[in-house]
């Protein structure tokens, strides 16, 4: 049985669902908010089943390749991306918007993958605990970029 970790974080931006969705779904704009993001290659238009790969470096040696499938395009709601069945880790991104009045939302990313995903970079694959404890603060840091991007947009 593979083991899976979520991570869960929410931000509240000041800015419409609309403009946030059209943002967070064009995955060409992920490197401006995802520090180790390097570059996502998405192969055609923004639609079900579009595949891109994403390209993560992380303290400059250590490289993930992951391609996913766009699962669910819910304009301004939201947004899912999986890798596909036939790869041999599973990683999962739900962002989801909730309008909170007429100039503001709540945007909240959740990350799902398998632990085997950590043998790309590492021999042995850490506790669950410790990559919460070093992934939960970049996803947090993410969400306090997007914001400071979006709301700069808004003035």
């Amino acid at each position: 049985m593979k083991k899976n970790i979520c991570l869960l974080h929410s931000i509240e931006i000041n800015t419409t669902p609309e403009k946030i969705f059209d943002y967070i779904s064009d995955l060409n704009n992920d490197p401006k908010w995802r520090p180790e993001v390097a570059k996502m290659e998405v192969q055609g238009e923004k639609k079900l089943g579009t595949q891109v790969i994403e390209y993560i470096t992380i303290f400059r040696y250590f490289k993930f390749v992951t391609p996913t499938l766009l699962k669910v395009l819910d304009r301004p709601t939201k947004f899912i991306a999986e890798t596909p069945d036939s790869h041999p880790t599973w990683v999962e991104c739900i962002r989801t918007i909730d309008k909170l009045d007429e100039q503001k939302v709540k945007f909240t990313i959740q990350l799902s993958f398998s632990l085997d995903n950590m043998l790309q970079i590492l021999p042995v694959i850490p506790p669950a605990i410790f990559i919460r404890m070093w992934y939960a603060p970049r996803m947090k840091r993410y969400l306090k970029n997007l914001k400071a991007i979006l709301e700069a947009r808004e003035q």
